[in-house]
Protein backbone atom coordinates (compact mmCIF):
# COMPACT_ATOMS: atom_id res chain seq x y z
CA UNK A 1 0.00 0.00 0.00
CA UNK A 2 1.36 3.42 -0.97
CA UNK A 3 2.33 5.93 1.67
CA UNK A 4 -0.42 8.30 0.54
CA UNK A 5 -3.02 5.58 0.92
CA UNK A 6 -1.83 4.84 4.41
CA UNK A 7 -2.09 8.53 5.34
CA UNK A 8 -5.62 8.66 3.93
CA UNK A 9 -6.68 5.46 5.71
CA UNK A 10 -5.48 6.72 9.06
CA UNK A 11 -6.69 10.30 8.57
CA UNK A 12 -3.14 11.53 8.11
CA UNK A 13 -2.05 10.30 11.52
CA UNK A 14 1.67 10.47 10.73
CA UNK A 15 1.76 14.10 9.52
CA UNK A 16 -0.40 15.11 12.48
CA UNK A 17 1.86 13.22 14.88
CA UNK A 18 5.03 14.77 13.47
CA UNK A 19 3.50 18.23 13.69
CA UNK A 20 2.52 17.61 17.31
CA UNK A 21 6.03 16.40 18.15
CA UNK A 22 7.48 19.57 16.66
CA UNK A 23 4.99 21.66 18.64
CA UNK A 24 5.75 19.98 21.97
CA UNK A 25 9.55 19.81 22.08
CA UNK A 26 9.49 22.78 24.43
CA UNK A 27 7.42 20.69 26.85
CA UNK A 28 10.58 18.64 27.55
CA UNK A 29 12.24 21.85 28.74
CA UNK A 30 9.16 22.74 30.79
CA UNK A 31 9.24 19.30 32.42
CA UNK A 32 12.90 19.75 33.30
CA UNK A 33 12.17 23.18 34.74
CA UNK A 34 9.18 21.87 36.73
CA UNK A 35 11.28 19.13 38.31
CA UNK A 36 14.41 21.29 38.65
CA UNK A 37 13.85 22.14 42.31
CA UNK A 38 13.66 18.51 43.49
CA UNK A 39 17.29 17.52 42.78
CA UNK A 40 18.76 21.03 42.64
CA UNK A 41 17.56 22.62 45.89
CA UNK A 42 19.24 19.93 48.05
CA UNK A 43 22.46 20.63 46.12
CA UNK A 44 22.13 24.38 46.70
CA UNK A 45 21.77 23.76 50.45
CA UNK A 46 25.22 22.16 50.69
CA UNK A 47 28.35 23.99 51.81
CA UNK A 48 30.00 23.69 48.40
CA UNK A 49 26.93 25.10 46.62
CA UNK A 50 27.73 27.40 43.68
CA UNK A 51 24.94 29.71 44.89
CA UNK A 52 24.01 30.28 48.52
CA UNK A 53 20.29 30.05 49.34
CA UNK A 54 18.17 30.36 52.49
CA UNK A 55 15.21 28.22 53.60
CA UNK A 56 12.76 30.87 52.40
CA UNK A 57 14.43 30.82 48.97
CA UNK A 58 13.35 27.19 48.53
CA UNK A 59 9.60 27.82 48.55
CA UNK A 60 10.04 31.09 46.64
CA UNK A 61 11.98 29.37 43.86
CA UNK A 62 9.19 26.80 43.55
CA UNK A 63 6.32 29.29 43.72
CA UNK A 64 7.78 31.92 41.41
CA UNK A 65 7.58 29.48 38.50
CA UNK A 66 3.82 29.22 39.02
CA UNK A 67 3.15 32.84 39.97
CA UNK A 68 4.94 34.03 36.82
CA UNK A 69 2.41 32.12 34.77
CA UNK A 70 -0.41 34.00 36.44
CA UNK A 71 1.28 37.33 35.72
CA UNK A 72 1.76 36.32 32.09
CA UNK A 73 -1.88 35.36 31.43
CA UNK A 74 -2.93 38.68 29.79
CA UNK A 75 0.03 38.40 27.42
CA UNK A 76 -0.86 34.80 26.65
CA UNK A 77 -4.51 35.48 25.77
CA UNK A 78 -3.38 38.33 23.52
CA UNK A 79 -0.73 36.32 21.69
CA UNK A 80 -2.73 33.18 20.86
CA UNK A 81 -5.37 35.22 19.02
CA UNK A 82 -3.09 37.94 17.64
CA UNK A 83 -0.14 35.98 16.24
CA UNK A 84 -1.58 32.47 16.43
CA UNK A 85 -1.12 29.29 18.39
CA UNK A 86 2.01 28.10 16.57
CA UNK A 87 3.81 31.45 16.71
CA UNK A 88 2.93 31.82 20.41
CA UNK A 89 4.56 28.45 21.08
CA UNK A 90 7.69 29.65 19.30
CA UNK A 91 7.71 32.84 21.40
CA UNK A 92 7.54 30.70 24.54
CA UNK A 93 10.43 28.56 23.30
CA UNK A 94 12.67 31.58 22.71
CA UNK A 95 11.88 32.86 26.22
CA UNK A 96 12.79 29.47 27.71
CA UNK A 97 16.14 29.52 25.91
CA UNK A 98 17.01 32.82 27.61
CA UNK A 99 15.88 31.45 30.97
CA UNK A 100 18.07 28.37 30.73
CA UNK A 101 21.04 30.50 29.70
CA UNK A 102 20.57 32.57 32.88
CA UNK A 103 20.50 29.41 35.01
CA UNK A 104 23.58 28.09 33.26
CA UNK A 105 25.65 31.21 33.99
CA UNK A 106 24.10 31.96 37.41
CA UNK A 107 26.43 32.91 40.24
CA UNK A 108 23.81 34.70 42.31
CA UNK A 109 20.29 33.85 43.51
CA UNK A 110 18.88 36.78 41.50
CA UNK A 111 19.76 34.98 38.26
CA UNK A 112 17.67 32.00 39.39
CA UNK A 113 14.69 34.15 40.33
CA UNK A 114 14.73 35.97 36.98
CA UNK A 115 15.21 32.73 35.04
CA UNK A 116 12.44 30.89 36.90
CA UNK A 117 10.09 33.85 36.37
CA UNK A 118 10.81 34.02 32.63
CA UNK A 119 10.34 30.28 32.21
CA UNK A 120 7.14 30.43 34.24
CA UNK A 121 5.74 32.95 31.75
CA UNK A 122 7.00 30.82 28.85
CA UNK A 123 5.43 27.67 30.28
CA UNK A 124 2.13 29.50 30.70
CA UNK A 125 2.10 30.61 27.06
CA UNK A 126 2.96 27.10 25.88
CA UNK A 127 0.45 25.47 28.24
CA UNK A 128 -2.31 27.40 26.46
CA UNK A 129 -1.03 27.71 22.89
CA UNK A 130 0.20 24.14 22.38
CA UNK A 131 -3.02 22.34 23.46
CA UNK A 132 -5.08 24.79 21.38
CA UNK A 133 -2.86 24.14 18.37
CA UNK A 134 -2.98 20.36 18.83
CA UNK A 135 -6.77 20.24 19.29
CA UNK A 136 -7.29 22.30 16.14
CA UNK A 137 -4.99 20.30 13.87
CA UNK A 138 -6.05 16.84 15.10
CA UNK A 139 -8.68 14.58 13.56
CA UNK A 140 -11.33 13.71 16.13
CA UNK A 141 -10.31 10.04 16.04
CA UNK A 142 -6.86 10.85 17.44
CA UNK A 143 -7.41 14.10 19.28
CA UNK A 144 -7.21 12.53 22.75
CA UNK A 145 -3.98 10.71 21.94
CA UNK A 146 -2.34 13.69 20.29
CA UNK A 147 -3.47 16.11 23.00
CA UNK A 148 -1.90 13.87 25.63
CA UNK A 149 1.45 13.88 23.82
CA UNK A 150 2.41 17.15 25.48
CA UNK A 151 2.37 15.38 28.85
CA UNK A 152 4.62 12.63 27.49
CA UNK A 153 7.12 15.24 26.40
CA UNK A 154 6.83 17.09 29.69
CA UNK A 155 7.52 14.02 31.75
CA UNK A 156 10.37 13.05 29.49
CA UNK A 157 11.88 16.31 30.73
CA UNK A 158 11.15 15.35 34.34
CA UNK A 159 12.86 11.98 33.85
CA UNK A 160 15.90 13.70 32.36
CA UNK A 161 16.07 16.16 35.26
CA UNK A 162 15.83 13.45 37.91
CA UNK A 163 18.52 11.40 36.15
CA UNK A 164 21.10 14.13 35.58
CA UNK A 165 20.21 16.69 38.28
CA UNK A 166 21.99 15.12 41.27
CA UNK A 167 25.18 14.29 39.38
CA UNK A 168 26.13 16.77 36.66
CA UNK A 169 27.59 20.27 36.79
CA UNK A 170 25.06 22.98 37.57
CA UNK A 171 25.04 24.34 34.00
CA UNK A 172 24.54 20.99 32.22
CA UNK A 173 20.70 20.92 32.44
CA UNK A 174 20.68 24.21 30.50
CA UNK A 175 22.62 22.57 27.67
CA UNK A 176 20.35 19.53 27.65
CA UNK A 177 17.21 21.71 27.54
CA UNK A 178 18.70 23.65 24.63
CA UNK A 179 19.04 20.38 22.69
CA UNK A 180 15.23 20.29 22.52
CA UNK A 181 14.45 24.00 22.27
CA UNK A 182 16.80 24.94 19.42
CA UNK A 183 15.52 22.19 17.06
CA UNK A 184 11.96 23.33 17.72
CA UNK A 185 12.83 26.89 16.75
CA UNK A 186 14.27 25.53 13.49
CA UNK A 187 11.51 23.00 12.64
CA UNK A 188 8.15 24.30 13.86
CA UNK A 189 7.90 27.32 11.49
CA UNK A 190 7.76 24.88 8.55
CA UNK A 191 4.96 22.71 9.98
CA UNK A 192 1.27 23.20 9.02
CA UNK A 193 -0.65 25.85 10.93
CA UNK A 194 -4.07 25.46 12.56
CA UNK A 195 -6.85 25.39 9.90
CA UNK A 196 -9.24 26.88 12.49
CA UNK A 197 -6.96 29.84 13.17
CA UNK A 198 -6.28 30.45 9.46
CA UNK A 199 -9.99 30.48 8.63
CA UNK A 200 -10.72 32.84 11.53
CA UNK A 201 -8.07 35.16 10.02
CA UNK A 202 -9.76 34.95 6.60
CA UNK A 203 -7.11 32.72 5.00
CA UNK A 204 -9.37 29.94 3.74
CA UNK A 205 -7.07 28.70 0.95
CA UNK A 206 -4.12 28.47 3.32
CA UNK A 207 -6.38 26.63 5.75
CA UNK A 208 -7.27 24.08 3.07
CA UNK A 209 -3.59 23.60 2.18
CA UNK A 210 -2.77 23.11 5.84
CA UNK A 211 -5.58 20.58 6.30
CA UNK A 212 -4.41 18.64 3.21
CA UNK A 213 -0.90 18.42 4.64
CA UNK A 214 -2.20 17.33 8.03
CA UNK A 215 -4.52 14.65 6.62
CA UNK A 216 -2.15 13.38 3.95
CA UNK A 217 -4.86 13.68 1.30
CA UNK A 218 -6.56 16.28 -0.91
CA UNK A 219 -9.97 14.85 -0.05
CA UNK A 220 -10.72 17.21 2.85
CA UNK A 221 -13.96 18.77 1.59
CA UNK A 222 -16.16 17.17 4.24
CA UNK A 223 -13.94 18.15 7.15
CA UNK A 224 -13.36 21.62 5.69
CA UNK A 225 -17.13 22.09 5.50
CA UNK A 226 -17.47 21.00 9.15
CA UNK A 227 -14.82 23.48 10.27
CA UNK A 228 -16.34 26.31 8.23
CA UNK A 229 -19.77 25.51 9.64
CA UNK A 230 -18.50 25.46 13.23
CA UNK A 231 -16.66 28.77 12.83
CA UNK A 232 -19.55 30.41 10.96
CA UNK A 233 -21.87 29.29 13.72
CA UNK A 234 -19.62 30.94 16.26
CA UNK A 235 -19.38 34.14 14.19
CA UNK A 236 -23.17 34.44 14.07
CA UNK A 237 -23.11 34.65 17.81
CA UNK A 238 -21.72 37.70 19.53
CA UNK A 239 -17.93 37.92 19.79
CA UNK A 240 -16.72 36.10 22.85
CA UNK A 241 -15.54 38.00 25.91
CA UNK A 242 -14.30 37.27 29.39
CA UNK A 243 -17.83 37.98 30.62
CA UNK A 244 -19.08 34.92 28.70
CA UNK A 245 -17.10 32.66 31.03
CA UNK A 246 -19.55 33.56 33.77
CA UNK A 247 -22.80 34.45 31.95
CA UNK A 248 -23.16 31.76 29.25
CA UNK A 249 -24.36 28.55 30.98
CA UNK A 250 -22.48 26.07 28.76
CA UNK A 251 -19.21 28.02 29.01
CA UNK A 252 -19.67 28.53 32.75
CA UNK A 253 -20.11 24.77 33.06
CA UNK A 254 -16.80 24.25 31.24
CA UNK A 255 -15.08 26.74 33.57
CA UNK A 256 -16.38 24.95 36.66
CA UNK A 257 -15.32 21.54 35.33
CA UNK A 258 -11.81 22.77 34.59
CA UNK A 259 -11.58 24.54 37.96
CA UNK A 260 -12.36 21.37 39.87
CA UNK A 261 -10.14 19.13 37.73
CA UNK A 262 -7.19 21.52 38.01
CA UNK A 263 -7.76 21.73 41.75
CA UNK A 264 -7.89 17.94 41.89
CA UNK A 265 -4.57 17.65 40.04
CA UNK A 266 -2.64 19.89 42.42
CA UNK A 267 -4.49 19.44 45.69
CA UNK A 268 -4.20 15.74 44.89
CA UNK A 269 -0.46 16.11 45.44
CA UNK A 270 1.10 16.25 41.98
CA UNK A 271 3.01 19.54 42.23
CA UNK A 272 4.06 19.23 45.87
CA UNK A 273 5.28 15.66 45.41
CA UNK A 274 7.07 16.26 42.10
CA UNK A 275 8.85 19.39 43.34
CA UNK A 276 9.79 17.86 46.70
CA UNK A 277 10.20 14.18 45.84
CA UNK A 278 13.78 13.89 47.07
CA UNK A 279 12.81 15.46 50.41
CA UNK A 280 9.80 13.13 50.79
CA UNK A 281 11.84 10.02 50.02
CA UNK A 282 14.56 11.14 52.41
CA UNK A 283 11.98 11.65 55.19
CA UNK A 284 10.65 8.13 54.61
CA UNK A 285 14.13 6.77 55.48
CA UNK A 286 13.66 3.68 53.38
CA UNK A 287 16.46 1.13 53.65
CA UNK A 288 15.48 -0.58 50.42
CA UNK A 289 16.29 1.98 47.71
CA UNK A 290 18.47 5.09 47.33
CA UNK A 291 16.50 8.32 47.07
CA UNK A 292 18.04 9.28 43.72
CA UNK A 293 17.24 5.87 42.20
CA UNK A 294 13.70 5.97 43.57
CA UNK A 295 13.19 9.45 42.08
CA UNK A 296 14.27 8.26 38.63
CA UNK A 297 11.95 5.23 38.91
CA UNK A 298 9.10 7.58 39.90
CA UNK A 299 9.63 9.72 36.82
CA UNK A 300 10.01 6.73 34.50
CA UNK A 301 6.79 5.21 35.82
CA UNK A 302 4.96 8.50 35.27
CA UNK A 303 6.31 8.59 31.75
CA UNK A 304 5.21 4.99 31.12
CA UNK A 305 1.76 5.67 32.60
CA UNK A 306 1.42 8.79 30.42
CA UNK A 307 2.07 6.72 27.29
CA UNK A 308 -0.50 4.14 28.38
CA UNK A 309 -3.00 6.88 29.22
CA UNK A 310 -2.89 8.59 25.83
CA UNK A 311 -3.36 5.19 24.19
CA UNK A 312 -6.38 4.55 26.41
CA UNK A 313 -8.05 7.96 26.38
CA UNK A 314 -9.63 7.57 22.92
CA UNK A 315 -10.55 3.93 23.51
CA UNK A 316 -12.07 3.90 27.00
CA UNK A 317 -13.07 7.54 27.24
CA UNK A 318 -12.02 10.49 29.36
CA UNK A 319 -14.54 10.06 32.18
CA UNK A 320 -13.88 6.40 32.94
CA UNK A 321 -10.11 6.60 33.25
CA UNK A 322 -10.37 9.89 35.16
CA UNK A 323 -12.65 8.30 37.76
CA UNK A 324 -10.52 5.19 38.20
CA UNK A 325 -7.37 7.30 38.44
CA UNK A 326 -8.79 9.62 41.13
CA UNK A 327 -9.90 6.73 43.36
CA UNK A 328 -6.67 4.72 43.05
CA UNK A 329 -4.50 7.82 43.52
CA UNK A 330 -6.39 8.68 46.71
CA UNK A 331 -5.72 5.19 48.07
CA UNK A 332 -1.97 5.45 47.42
CA UNK A 333 -1.85 8.82 49.21
CA UNK A 334 -3.73 7.42 52.23
CA UNK A 335 -1.14 4.64 52.39
CA UNK A 336 1.76 7.11 52.42
CA UNK A 337 -0.02 9.20 55.08
CA UNK A 338 -0.55 6.18 57.35
CA UNK A 339 3.14 5.23 57.04
CA UNK A 340 4.34 8.69 58.09
CA UNK A 341 1.78 8.74 60.91
CA UNK A 342 3.07 5.42 62.28
CA UNK A 343 6.65 6.62 61.85
CA UNK A 344 6.11 9.37 64.45
CA UNK A 345 5.98 6.95 67.42
CA UNK A 346 7.01 3.57 66.02
CA UNK A 347 9.99 1.86 64.42
CA UNK A 348 8.90 1.34 60.84
CA UNK A 349 12.22 0.34 59.34
CA UNK A 350 10.93 -3.16 58.58
CA UNK A 351 8.14 -1.73 56.42
CA UNK A 352 10.06 1.22 54.97
CA UNK A 353 9.46 -0.26 51.54
CA UNK A 354 5.80 0.82 51.77
CA UNK A 355 6.25 4.57 51.05
CA UNK A 356 8.57 3.83 48.14
CA UNK A 357 6.10 1.41 46.58
CA UNK A 358 3.18 3.77 47.29
CA UNK A 359 4.99 6.70 45.66
CA UNK A 360 5.61 4.53 42.59
CA UNK A 361 1.94 3.53 42.51
CA UNK A 362 1.00 7.21 42.84
CA UNK A 363 3.14 7.95 39.76
CA UNK A 364 1.20 5.35 37.76
CA UNK A 365 -2.35 5.92 39.01
CA UNK A 366 -2.12 9.70 38.83
CA UNK A 367 -0.75 9.81 35.31
CA UNK A 368 -3.22 7.24 34.01
CA UNK A 369 -6.04 9.75 34.32
CA UNK A 370 -5.74 12.80 36.57
CA UNK A 371 -2.45 13.75 34.96
CA UNK A 372 -3.63 13.46 31.35
CA UNK A 373 -7.37 13.97 31.01
CA UNK A 374 -7.64 17.58 32.29
CA UNK A 375 -5.31 18.95 29.61
CA UNK A 376 -7.24 17.00 26.95
CA UNK A 377 -10.54 18.43 28.20
CA UNK A 378 -9.12 21.95 28.42
CA UNK A 379 -8.71 22.02 24.66
CA UNK A 380 -12.11 20.40 24.04
CA UNK A 381 -14.61 22.12 26.35
CA UNK A 382 -14.35 25.77 25.25
CA UNK A 383 -15.87 27.05 21.95
CA UNK A 384 -13.57 28.88 19.49
CA UNK A 385 -15.13 32.29 20.33
CA UNK A 386 -13.80 32.17 23.91
CA UNK A 387 -11.18 29.43 23.68
CA UNK A 388 -8.29 31.75 24.49
CA UNK A 389 -10.14 33.20 27.50
CA UNK A 390 -11.36 29.79 28.60
CA UNK A 391 -7.96 28.13 28.40
CA UNK A 392 -6.40 31.14 30.10
CA UNK A 393 -8.88 30.80 32.96
CA UNK A 394 -8.08 27.09 33.21
CA UNK A 395 -4.38 27.92 33.20
CA UNK A 396 -4.90 30.53 35.92
CA UNK A 397 -6.63 27.93 38.06
CA UNK A 398 -3.83 25.47 37.34
CA UNK A 399 -1.29 28.01 38.55
CA UNK A 400 -3.27 29.12 41.60
CA UNK A 401 -3.96 25.60 42.81
CA UNK A 402 -0.39 24.53 42.04
CA UNK A 403 1.01 27.35 44.17
CA UNK A 404 -1.61 26.72 46.86
CA UNK A 405 -0.68 23.03 47.03
CA UNK A 406 2.96 23.90 47.70
CA UNK A 407 1.97 26.29 50.50
CA UNK A 408 -0.39 23.67 51.98
CA UNK A 409 2.36 21.05 51.82
CA UNK A 410 4.87 23.20 53.71
CA UNK A 411 2.26 24.46 56.19
CA UNK A 412 0.91 21.02 57.12
CA UNK A 413 4.38 19.45 57.19
CA UNK A 414 6.32 22.16 59.01
CA UNK A 415 3.88 24.34 60.93
CA UNK A 416 1.45 21.63 62.03
CA UNK A 417 4.30 19.21 62.51
CA UNK A 418 3.62 16.09 60.54
CA UNK A 419 4.66 14.73 57.14
CA UNK A 420 1.53 12.57 57.20
CA UNK A 421 -0.88 15.54 57.19
CA UNK A 422 -0.27 16.71 53.61
CA UNK A 423 -0.88 13.19 52.31
CA UNK A 424 -4.19 12.85 54.14
CA UNK A 425 -5.22 16.20 52.64
CA UNK A 426 -4.12 15.19 49.14
CA UNK A 427 -6.02 11.89 49.42
CA UNK A 428 -9.23 13.68 50.44
CA UNK A 429 -8.90 15.97 47.41
CA UNK A 430 -8.65 12.94 45.11
CA UNK A 431 -11.81 11.35 46.51
CA UNK A 432 -13.75 14.63 46.15
CA UNK A 433 -12.52 14.86 42.55
CA UNK A 434 -13.78 11.32 41.87
CA UNK A 435 -17.25 12.23 43.14
CA UNK A 436 -17.30 15.35 40.96
CA UNK A 437 -16.32 13.34 37.88
CA UNK A 438 -19.25 10.97 38.41
CA UNK A 439 -21.75 13.80 38.78
CA UNK A 440 -20.61 16.52 36.37
CA UNK A 441 -17.87 15.64 33.86
CA UNK A 442 -19.20 14.83 30.33
CA UNK A 443 -17.72 12.18 28.05
CA UNK A 444 -16.11 13.83 25.00
CA UNK A 445 -14.60 10.72 23.43
CA UNK A 446 -15.14 10.62 19.65
CA UNK A 447 -17.02 13.94 19.59
CA UNK A 448 -16.23 16.87 17.30
CA UNK A 449 -15.52 20.17 19.04
CA UNK A 450 -18.97 21.35 17.95
CA UNK A 451 -20.65 18.23 19.40
CA UNK A 452 -18.89 18.83 22.71
CA UNK A 453 -20.51 22.26 22.87
CA UNK A 454 -23.94 20.71 22.24
CA UNK A 455 -23.39 18.35 25.20
CA UNK A 456 -22.51 21.27 27.48
CA UNK A 457 -25.63 23.19 26.42
CA UNK A 458 -27.94 20.43 27.66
Amino acid sequence: MAAGSLFEKYNGFLPQFLTVLAATLNAVSDGMNYAWSSPMLPRLEKEDSPIKITESDESYLENILLIAGLVGLPLTTYLVDKIGRKQSTLAATCTSVIGWILIGIANNIIYLYVARFMMGVAADIAFISSPMFIAEISHKSYRGFLSGTIYIMSFTGTVIMYIIGPYVAFYVPSIVAGMFLIPQICILPFMPDSPYYLIIKGKEELARESLCRLRGTYDVDTEMTEILYAIDKEKQQKKGSVKDLFTVPSIRKAVIIMAVLNAGQHLGGYTAITMNLHDILSSAESTYLDDEVAAVMYALLMLFASVVAILMVDKFGRKTILLISAILTGLTLVTIGIYFYLKVDHDVSSISWIPVVAVMLFAVTFKLGMGIVPIVLTAELFPPSVKAYGMASADAMYIIFGSLSISIYYYLKDDLGGMYLPFYFFAAACFVTALFVVLFVPETKGKTLDEVQMILRK
